[in-house]
């Protein structure tokens, strides 16, 4: 069993966490994870999730600062990610440190599947701080 599984047992897998954090952000614009055109946006929920982890749990703020750099985005995308951050930071997320790896999306009888991996962002050479 992985470090991170034995740590947070009573943590929802990944993939549920991921998937409700994703989904706020498509549904105004009428789009489900399974939509081809909604890639885009996950990619960026999947970066700003993992930017603000490594950020808040870890010190490492470069990621987060690049996704919010206005010179490397756009005005809709600093935006976007902002409410995001916001959203990683509030109560229902804000205590998961889990990074997320590889994820992938599938229907599966008409439901809505997401795989994820759940990763440590902790240097391996040292445990979880807290």
């Amino acid at each position: 069993m992985s470090l991170l599984k034995r740590k947070n047992t009573k943590q929802k897998k990944i993939s549920a966490t991921f998937l409700a954090f994703v989904t706020p952000t498509l549904d105004p614009m009428g789009l489900s994870p399974a939509d081809p055109e909604s890639e885009t946006l996950i990619k960026v929920c999947w970066a700003t999730w993992n930017a603000v982890v490594f950020a808040d749990f870890v010190g490492r703020t470069d990621l987060l600062d690049a996704l919010l750099d206005p010179a490397r985005s756009s005005l809709a995308s600093v935006i976007l990610v902002k409410a995001l951050v916001e959203r990683k930071r509030s109560r229902r997320f804000a205590a998961d440190d889990r990074a997320i790896g590889d994820y992938k999306i599938r229907v599966v009888d008409g439901e809505i599947r997401l795989w994820a991996e759940a990763r440590s962002p902790y240097p391996a050479d040292r445990d979880d701080p807290r």
